[in-house]
């Protein structure tokens, strides 16, 4: 789901006990991304009862008792069970069942009515990981010898097995369905919490996208979780180590709490942008230089999402980015370090115009785009358009050729 390829979920059951269950949250992320849910049967019958008001779909007599109340007990579901090489054979009888063959033997005349209830709160008293016929029959033995086996012997017809029924129910509504519907309109909005990211940080390992994903991808899946590995042992790394991922983590988390996510438009502008600069002028000449990359259109394409959000909260945070100059003066070795920097930029050759010097400020690759001086000063963290100046050493009396420059740099 997290990857974009789900569009229609069926949830029917998890492994009671052993494996965490299904969380609600992981239901709404679905959902509030555009996935139909459907549940049924066990564990799907529960979650959808729970999440009927968010948009899940719930399907069969399971959830139907669970939704109206009748039902609220786990166990009333759970069951113990033989793992993949035995095919998973059910070793024990879940009470949804044992419900549906005491009412069925009640109305076919084998369990009297007024031992209904006895018969049901004899089976509900067993644990669910103890609850098998043999024990049932012992049960209904005791407390009636002249229905006890014929009902035992009754409600082991497959016809009883509820969870099976609505199993298939809810697969068939996932092979109906139309992934293009999508679910109800969402009037809510999923909150991120802390622990909802935690469970995608412990569940996501490595950040690898799945194969299906990436179509042409040279590198094989084995290959980058090597390199992830690789790169968790160089802590120090540049570009991958523990600052620069720490970096890339807090972006994205900042990102999402801001709501900002750069458009298809703004990716593919960049994109463009990109291009010209490293000289790939057409579809083949990019492709080639995707290849010697050993890149993924859909890995560069994340990447210049990444790069835009960062540069949205750089823009965002200029002003508070400043302050933390000293700071980082500091943790980089010192004052002596850097003094370098307070000497005047040399952009040009000496007795160049002003317009000139700052026509080379401006076109820097590494400068952010701006429509005008004064958000270019704004977006680089300076108070004011004066201070900018200044500190660049030109009269602002002499700034039109750069604004011109500015504003062809600025995204249309």
């Amino acid at each position: 789901m997290a990857h974009g390829e789900a569009r229609v979920i069926g949830l029917v059951d998890g492994v009671f006990g052993s494996v965490g269950s299904v969380w609600h949250k992981e239901i709404l992320f679905a959902i509030s991304r555009g996935c139909q849910v459907f549940g049924g049967a066990s564990m799907g019958a529960l979650r959808a009862a729970e999440c009927r008001s968010f948009g899940i779909r719930g399907v069969g007599t399971v959830y139907a008792a669970y939704a109206d109340g009748e039902l609220e007990d786990d166990d009333e579901v759970a069951v113990s069970h033989l793992d993949a090489a035995f095919g998973y054979e059910c070793l024990t009888v879940p009470m949804v069942t044992v419900r549906a063959a005491l009412s069925a033997a009640v109305s076919v005349g084998l369990l009297p009515e007024r031992d209904h209830e006895r018969a049901l709160q004899a089976a509900k008293n067993v644990f669910y990981a103890d609850r098998t016929w043999d024990v049932l029959g012992r049960e209904w033995g005791a407390l009636d010898q002249d229905w006890g086996p014929d009902v035992t012997l009754f409600a082991q017809q497959p016809q009883h097995d509820v969870k099976a029924v609505d199993a298939a129910a809810v697969l068939r509504a996932v092979q109906s369905a139309r992934p293009e519907d999508g679910p109800r309109q969402a009037d809510w909005q999923m909150e991120p919490t802390v622990f909802w990211r935690r469970l995608v940080q412990e569940t996501d390992f490595p950040s690898v996208a799945p194969w299906f994903e990436d179509d042409g991808a040279q590198v094989s899946l084995a290959r980058r979780i090597d390199v992830v590995r690789g790169a968790l042992l160089d802590p120090g790394h540049a570009q991958l180590g523990t600052r620069a991922r720490l970096f890339a983590h807090l972006v994205y988390q900042v990102c999402e709490a801001l709501g900002i996510a750069p458009s298809a438009r703004e990716v593919q502008e960049r994109s463009e942008r990109i291009r010209r600069v490293l000289g790939l002028g057409d579809a083949r000449t990019t492709r080639q230089w995707l290849l010697a990359s050993k890149l993924t259109v859909a890995e560069w394409q994340r990447a210049i999402r990444f790069q835009l959000m960062a540069e949205r909260l750089g823009e965002e945070y200029a002003a508070e980015l400043r302050h933390q100059v000293p700071m980082l003066v500091a943790a980089s070795g010192g004052w002596a370090q850097v003094e370098h920097l307070a000497e005047p930029m040399q952009l040009g050759v000496e007795g160049e115009s002003p317009s000139v010097v700052l026509t080379a400020l401006a076109t820097r690759p590494d400068m952010p785009s701006a429509a005008t001086l004064e958000d270019l000063a704004a977006r680089l963290g300076f108070t004011s358009l004066t201070e900018f100046l200044s500190t660049t050493g030109v009269d602002p009396g002499d700034t039109q050729a750069a604004t011109d420059v500015v504003e062809r740099r600025a995204p249309q």
